[in-house]
């Protein structure tokens, strides 16, 4: 297409608010031959039409149900809006404890999986028959709609052929982007705009909505008056239901009638909302008159449960923000469970949800895993089982190690020498299956996920017949937590809340129980085996390293990157690129930055390929970086993006502060060698102040601005939210509570930035008797303190065994956890309840050194103000002593 003159340009833009007024005006209001008493219909371009003041503001104070969870907000279709106009809706979603989510591209259907409604405002690019499929299903499956459109917001296209240029506008034309979605619920936004001359708010676009005009509906319940600032009108079929009405004085620039105007319309049983105009979000407007009652109305509707969820929206089907591991059967849990379990909640944690341990879960949403066998002395497994019309069969039966010793001691009792070789009974026949309506299937090789809804909560059962194949199923479902996560399930057979997938392990046996402690199960049919497992060291036990030539699809060769150098690259979608380091062995810093929508993961393979570090803490558009990593010429950097979108990225190789080439020396190095000179101090003072006397609250801050750059941030007097931008820069953050106890924190958006910062790499104190990390606890008595441990930073001159006196008894937080709990690699206990404390020997001092997270966190559960003033020096001393040692 050629360029056009910028005369023609003016003049095109002249003709698009001009022409579209003419035209409607002689079409349908005549030239002199119409009724004279009708309202001549107004030019109308929204960018023409000055705006007015608002109307009085509606006394309305919201009074939410907090809970949790997602909203995802369309943002693929070109949609004509900001952020910033919809940032009323957007509040009263997070009063409610729901996050708006972008959706910019990809399956829609994925991202669907885990949220409550989808919001699409104004697009201006049609969807495609997938993405109209995936949203009917999902509003079949309870899920909620709200689609708004604007006579404003529509695309204009100046388009070349034969004669010349021809103007495309969509005002007066129903074929509305946004149509293509909503005709599939008998909706319809007509190409106009309503207005009316009689009675507006100051101007002729702002429709007044009494409640006389407003459907029944609790959408509308108690709603005085709204306003709308430049609607479309609607066409509702017979599924649908008018919500907001226009007056007999309320007419459409496209038709010549006025009255039985629709501005606002439900469908799908109320779970489709439709809204002509957005203006009414924005600033000021929606403080005008019942506006913010209506906004609050809205959030309401978007967040209702009632959603069908199936197997495949795993973990989003949990709704209580945190559910239970149950073991099946009578298992005996040891060091490789907990690190399993570990895992499992780190994973857990990235969907918003809390895993919690438990041999015998209560009412709530639980996750079951186990064994077939086990299930099988299981009564509640057995009900479930049966209520899915399911039934296990293994027979002969599978005896476990205990049993089979305890068979094999009787056997040689009853054995004689006068056994004869032909009497011995014929060896049974061996049936270990899940038998169900769908057929029998082999319990070998095949894994069973069933999920259910009860009054009580919602239930998920994960069963294999060994324990490698269910630690394939555990990772098939965490394949699902990503919200754009590929379909984990389509190698399964799969039956309403019922998949039967392949467990991926060759030779799969039926295993008698779940093995975790660590040990080798006793085989009795082989003494002589059995004395040669027990005599081959722990240490010698061969566990394949994982190796570049592992990674599926292998990465593409990028080329080569050498020290003190940047890169650029660009992977394509589902692509992994692999550069080689080129130069002297050294001690480095490797950064990756990918563009807005990359979210970088990467790895660090040795010169023989074998796996040596890797990092994934940040999120789309931020920058991965690996500290200190010890490389050599011929080291291999992997990069890849966690959703396999591909896009274009920037590596960064440096020399490390500290190191360098050849000559660092890795016995010297520190993790944390970065002095602290700037603290971010978040006082976290909400809640309920906690009566201990006489006993001054303690101010933190002038304890640490003697020797270092404070920034005190007071939840109680910030006018505005806590965001990660205010934490960014800071050596250290101190998250203290002291003496208050907020039970609603964990709603907080305050709360949230701060969990994320503990998740995204640096250093972070918390202190306080009951850390809003911890909430919900049980409290018990804390008169005084015992010094364990040997970490030399964290005790200082203190040493193990000292107690230390309390200033008074505090009632502080229940960690259940012991000395003995931690894993001396990544934990440091250094104080504990003392003996005259209820719960003695429970850690209430403890440090986290997570090198996956580039975290290094610290806690104190109780408050300085437990301590006296000098004790309150010398502690904050040791942390950050600790913070910066190696």
């Amino acid at each position: 297409m050629r360029r056009l003159a910028p005369l023609f340009v003016l003049v095109a833009l002249v003709l698009l608010v001009v022409v579209p007024a003419a035209v409607r005006y002689t079409n349908y209001y005549g030239l002199g031959g119409q009724d004279s008493a009708r309202p001549t219909p107004p030019s109308y371009s929204a960018e023409a039409v000055v705006d007015v003041v608002a109307p009085p503001q509606g006394e309305f104070v919201d009074e939410p149900t907090v809970g949790a969870g997602h909203v995802l907000l369309d943002l693929a279709h070109d949609n004509s809006f900001t952020l910033d106009e919809i940032g009323s809706l957007d509040g009263r979603l997070a009063a409610r404890g729901y996050d708006m989510l972008p959706y910019r591209n990809g399956d829609l259907g994925r991202y669907l999986r885990g949220v409550s409604a989808y919001i699409v405002i104004a697009p201006l690019s049609d969807f495609e028959p997938e993405e109209i499929q995936a949203v009917t299903d999902f509003v079949g499956r309870g899920g909620h709609l709200l689609l708004i459109g604007d006579p404003a917001r529509f695309g204009v296209e100046l388009i070349e052929d034969d004669f010349g240029y021809i103007v495309d506008y969509a005002l007066n034309s129903n074929k509305l982007p946004l149509n293509s979605l909503a005709n599939e619920f008998d909706i319809t936004f007509e190409g106009d705009y309503l207005y009316n001359l009689v009675e507006n708010e100051g101007n002729f676009r702002n429709i007044l909505v009494p409640q006389s005009q407003m459907g029944e509906n609790s959408l509308t319940a108690d709603l005085s008056t709204v306003a709308l600032y430049g609607s479309h009108s609607l066409h509702v079929g017979t599924s649908a239901t008018p919500l907001l009405m226009g007056g007999a004085d309320t007419f459409s620039s496209a038709t010549d009638r006025a009255g039985g105007l629709v501005l606002g319309a439900t469908s799908m049983d109320n779970k489709v909302l439709a809204l002509g105009d957005i203006n009414f979000l924005t600033e000021p407007y929606y403080a005008s008159l019942d506006n913010s009652q209506f906004v609050a109305r809205i959030a309401d509707f978007l967040v209702a449960g009632g959603r069908d969820y199936i197997l495949t929206d795993f973990p989003y089907f949990f709704q209580n923000g945190e559910l239970n591991l149950a073991y099946v059967g009578d298992v005996d849990l040891g060091v490789n469970a907990f690190s399993d379990i570990i895992s499992l909640q780190d994973a857990f944690r990235t969907a918003d949800l809390r895993l919690n341990l438990t041999a015998e879960p209560s009412a709530g949403d639980t996750l079951y895993v186990g064994l077939y066998n086990q299930a099988l002395t299981d009564p509640a497994m057995l009900a479930m089982l049966e209520e899915a019309n399911l039934t296990l069969v293994i027979d002969p039966p599978v005896l476990t190690a205990a049993e089979l010793a305890d068979l094999a001691d009787k056997a040689e009792d009853e054995t004689t020498d006068e056994t004869d070789e032909a009497e011995k009974p014929e060896e049974p026949d061996v049936v270990q299956q899940i038998q169900s309506a769908m057929g029998n299937v082999e319990m070998v090789g095949t894994t069973l996920l069933l999920y259910r809804e009860t009054a009580d909560g919602r239930d998920l059962l994960l069963l294999a017949a060994s324990q490698e194949g269910l630690q394939n199923s555990i990772n098939r479902l965490l394949d699902l937590m990503p919200l754009d996560s590929d379909y984990a399930l389509a190698d399964c057979l799969t039956a309403e809340g019922m998949a039967l997938c392949p467990s991926d392990v060759d030779e799969e046996t039926v295993e008698a129980e779940l093995l975790s402690t660590g040990e080798a199960p006793r085989n009795t049919s082989n003494e002589e085996e059995e004395e040669e497992t027990a005599d081959t060291p722990p240490d010698v036990i061969d566990e394949d390293p994982f190796t570049l030539d592992d990674l599926d699809p292998a990465p593409t060769d990028a080329g080569e990157v050498g020290l003190d150098e940047t890169v650029e690259g660009t992977l394509a979608e589902e692509e992994s690129a692999v550069w080689t380091y080129v130069g002297d062995s050294a001690t480095v810093d490797i950064s990756v930055t990918g563009e807005e929508e990359f979210d970088t993961v990467l790895e660090v393979y040795d010169a023989d390929g074998i796996f040596v570090e890797y990092v994934d803490s940040t999120y789309s558009g931020e920058t991965e970086l690996l500290e200190q990593i010890d490389v050599e010429d011929g080291y291999f950097i992997v990069i890849r993006d966690f959703y396999a979108a591909g896009g274009s990225y920037s590596l960064t190789v440096e020399t490390a502060a500290g190191g360098g080439s050849g000559q660092a020396d890795p016995d010297e190095q520190t993790a944390d060698a970065t002095p602290i000179e700037t603290i971010f101090l978040y006082i976290d003072d909400r809640g309920e102040l906690a009566d201990v006397g006489d006993i001054p609250v303690v101010d933190i801050a002038s304890l640490l601005e003697d020797d270092y750059d404070v920034t005190v941030w007071s939840a109680a007097e910030a006018a505005d939210t806590l965001t990660a931008d205010d934490l960014e820069g800071y050596d250290l953050i101190v998250w203290y509570s002291g003496l208050y106890r907020n039970e609603d924190a964990v709603n907080s958006d305050d709360y949230n930035t701060l969990s994320e910062a503990i998740f995204g790499g640096g250093r972070i104190l918390i202190m306080g008797a009951t850390p809003p990390m911890l909430e919900p606890v049980d409290l018990a008595s804390l008169a005084d303190l015992e010094v364990v441990g040997e970490n030399s930073a964290l005790l200082g001159n203190w040493e193990a065994g000292d107690v230390i006196e309390l200033t008074a008894v505090f009632e502080t937080a229940v960690t259940d956890q012991t000395i003995e709990d931690m894993d001396p690699e990544t934990d440091s206990a250094f104080l504990s309840r003392g003996s005259a404390s209820d719960n003695s020997g429970e850690v209430v001092g403890i440090t986290f050194n997570d090198s996956f997270l580039g975290t290094r966190l610290a806690i104190t559960v109780f408050p300085l103000e437990a301590l006296e003033p000098d004790l309150q020096v010398e502690l904050l001393a040791h942390l950050l002593d600790w913070f910066t040692a190696e």
